[in-house]
């Protein structure tokens, strides 16, 4: 099929009851543990929520240059959001500022006053982000980014910023074309080349069709078609562009009330088995002008997990799925032809997740990809001309694999694969290297706690973003031709951030009491805890791969504020579904939400009682999205084990599920009783404690009608509740700083009143 739209031409305007706890002493880099508060204020909801950012805003998007001198990426050096263009040479330790845009291209100023315009314009400017999208030009001298929809360019020696494009219409997918003859991105979903001999800027493709409605923050929105991402081939004759076709995906009414009147917009979103949206692939010709379709098998079915290039350019390598997950196929494309060919398919019928990606081996002759055929996540290898994998790890150990940051890189100069993997720790993500060919697996990283890398296409030097539980994402470089340590680029949080006494976790492990399953957890205790004394336990955020040495964000602040403050242990539990235990652990969630996950987290609740210095009448628990499902699960189900909960954006309803949740839910014609029985609105009437709801009314992923719904049928059966609604938030509640300063202060309060501060009478000792 072919693009028959011509090209439109125009100049720009300018250039996750009882055994053996296991504790972990994980090191903090750069500084010692904190024992008091030296001082500081008091740690409150209000204070985590507002600006300067007590953790600071850290590093992201790093990029190398092309010729691996120097790396930017983007940050703010003072605590707020707004993040800027910065700069580190290899081998150095101090960055430089390239750019200064929230102070000389600031927004407008927001409107004084009380009304909702005006006091929206200012939460607006309070959040604003700053940079997007970063990439370096061909000959390493400068770099171009977006900034409020448009492209700007700086020096790497610095100098004034110059805007090259004024429309302001959102660009994404910046990208050079081999060749450097193009600078390529996708703007209203098409692609568009700008001619850099020339000058002219060209939509190369006019197949998007604008969406049928616009809710900010929402999850599930875009054109109703549209290119979603794009990659030039290494002679720069072709372009493979994702497709999207949305058309016949139904649509869901979100009415907004804070207007005048009531306004209804709409959005696409499908539910469990309704395949309408068509996924496709398509091959741009830069000479032709023309986008050639892929006749790929299932289009409403299978899902890309990824496309790469040759590193000759003779094969586009796609990486598919099954939308159930059964299924997953590499599968070779002739960009000439079209024609193309499987070389990888394995097939489980109890799989839950895709957490693999793929990469071209250096010589094009082999793929490299992250599998768990064998019932762990390992690393393999497929030469073209031998049709047998070669496995590259061994272990009970999992390569962990996603289509975000890169987290398995081949450098062609080394020969190398680069990949992150649990060996150390389940409970960490380290960065490992091993020969292409296969080897010894040598880990890179040291510092205790998660690291995403980012390799210089040398191989001489990798960057890291590192974070452990007490410590926020900071930048980090390391020589790999020396083997040092890490050397710390940034320092992110204010000078206050270390006048708290974080308190570093403690990782055990206990017996399910369901079956035979070792679970992992992590433990926060409030300073100088007291064992003769019995104290409250607050389960959550619950959720899936939770038991993190990793930095939580806003939540993670919370955990520490009601440890340090309130005097509330904390837990954490690795329900089944969590990725780092072997494929068994982690498809034991198929079909079962809301059931042995359950029981997983009681298992926590017992093994915390054993202890002695737990109170069992003062046992709370919360959690949003799937964590609100885990919630109000474990209060209709298990009255009496927990004496209060919060649940936010409580998916409370399988069948409005979105459909890609058929690969834990399955379809309601295949797993009649998941549809039947696993929806937590079937068991409201087993409430017999203490409920806070939260929700969003512009929740595309959790519907607000199902909060609805739900809050009715609890009023009918005379159950007494609480409710707490953000009026224009999505699925996302506490997003916004002053959702998160209310909706949160609202959780804090809520267990400080059913479950109450501190530690009261002296324990017992544990039978």
């Amino acid at each position: 099929m072919t693009d028959p739209s011509p090209a439109h031409r125009r100049r720009p305007p300018t250039a996750l009851l009882l055994g053996v706890a296991v504790g972990l002493t994980l090191a903090a880099p750069d500084r010692p543990a904190a024992s008091s508060r030296l001082g500081s204020t008091p740690l409150t909801v209000d204070r985590l929520t507002s600006q300067p950012l007590l953790a600071g805003t850290s590093p992201s998007r790093p990029v190398w240059a092309p010729d691996s001198r120097h790396l930017a990426f983007l940050w703010n050096d003072a605590a707020r959001p707004f993040r800027d263009v910065w700069v580190v040479a290899a081998g150095a330790d101090v960055p430089r500022r390239l750019t200064d845009l929230g102070r000389t291209h600031p927004m407008a100023p927001p409107p004084d006053g009380d009304t909702l315009e005006a006091l929206g314009a200012q939460a607006s400017a309070r959040a604003h982000g700053g940079v997007a999208d970063l990439l370096w030009t061909p000959d390493s001298t400068a770099i171009v980014f977006v900034y409020r929809g448009d492209l700007f360019r700086v020096a790497i020696e610095g100098g004034d910023v110059q805007r090259l494009t004024r429309d302001g219409h959102g660009k994404s997918q910046v990208a050079y074309s081999p060749d450097g003859r193009f600078l390529s991105f996708l703007q209203g979903g098409d692609l568009w080349l700008w001619h850099l001999e020339t000058g002219d800027l060209v939509q190369a493709t006019s197949v998007a069709v604008p969406p049928v409605g616009r809710v900010p923050g929402a999850r599930y929105q875009g054109n109703d078609v549209e290119f979603s991402s794009l990659s030039w081939s290494p002679d720069s004759q072709y372009v493979a562009l994702e497709y999207n076709d949305r058309r016949d995906v139904r649509t869901e009414n979100f009415p907004d009330y804070l207007g005048d009147g009531v306004r209804v917009e709409r959005l696409r979103r499908d539910l469990p088995g309704e395949n309408d949206h068509v996924r496709r692939l398509g091959i741009y010709g830069v000479m032709s002008g023309r986008v050639r379709f892929l006749d790929l098998p299932d289009p409403t079915d299978r899902r890309f997990s990824g496309f790469w290039w040759s590193p000759d350019g003779r094969h586009l390598l796609v990486d598919q799925s099954s939308e159930d997950v059964v299924d997953r196929y590499l599968l070779l494309v002739n960009p000439t032809d079209l024609s193309t060919r499987q070389i990888w398919h394995d097939a489980h019928e109890r799989r839950t997740t895709r957490h693999w990606v793929s990469a071209w081996q250096t010589d094009s002759g082999g793929v490299l990809t992250v599998s768990d055929q064998d019932g762990r996540f390992r690393l393999w290898t497929t030469r073209l001309d031998a049709p047998r994998p070669v496995r590259l790890t061994d272990g009970d150990w999992s390569v962990i694999g996603h289509r975000g940051p890169p987290s398995l890189t081949v450098v062609p100069a080394t020969r190398e694969v680069f990949f992150v993997g649990t060996r150390q720790s389940p409970y960490e993500r380290h960065v490992y290297r091993v020969p292409e060919g296969g080897g010894d697996v040598r880990q890179v990283t040291r510092l205790a706690g998660t690291h995403e890398p980012f390799v210089s296409p040398d191989g001489r030097t990798l960057a890291v973003l590192h974070s452990d539980d007490v410590t926020p994402p900071e930048l980090y470089l390391i020589d790999l031709v020396a083997g040092t340590a890490e050397q710390r680029i940034t320092h992110s949080p204010p000078e206050e951030f270390g006048r708290y006494p974080w308190v570093r976790p403690r990782y055990v492990t206990f017996r399910s009491r369901v079956d035979g399953y070792t679970l992992h957890a992590r433990v926060i205790e409030p300073p100088g805890l007291d064992p003769t004394r019995k104290y409250p336990v607050i389960l959550g955020p619950v959720y899936s791969n939770t038991a993190r040495n990793a930095w939580a964000g806003t939540n993670g602040m919370l955990m520490q504020m009601l440890a340090i403050e309130g005097g509330y242990i904390n837990l954490q539990v690795d329900i089944r579904g969590s990725v780092g235990y072997g494929r068994d652990f982690m498809n034991e969630f198929l079909g079962d939400y809301g059931g042995r996950d359950l029981d997983d987290l009681h298992s926590g609740v017992e093994y915390l009682i054993s202890l002695g210095y737990v109170d069992p009448a003062r046992i709370g628990i919360w959690g949003s999205s799937y964590g609100g499902t885990l919630t109000t699960g474990s209060l209709f189900r298990k009255p009496g084990v927990y004496k209060a909960g919060v649940a936010g954006a409580a998916a409370i309803r399988v069948n409005h599920f979105h459909t890609g949740d058929v690969r834990v839910a399955g379809r309601p014609n295949t797993t009649p009783r998941v549809f039947r029985e696993q929806s937590m609105y079937n068991y409201a009437a087993g409430l017999r404690d203490h409920l806070l709801l939260i929700h969003g009314m512009q929740d595309d992923v959790v519907f607000f009608r199902d909060f609805v719904s739900l809050s009715e049928k609890l009023m009918l059966l005379g159950k007494d509740f609480e409710q707490a609604i953000a009026p224009s938030a999505a699925h996302g509640w506490s997003q916004r700083d002053y959702y998160a300063r209310y909706m949160l202060n609202r959780l804090v309060g809520f267990f400080d009143r059913y479950l109450g501060r501190g530690p009261t009478v002296e324990a017992t000792t544990p039978p």
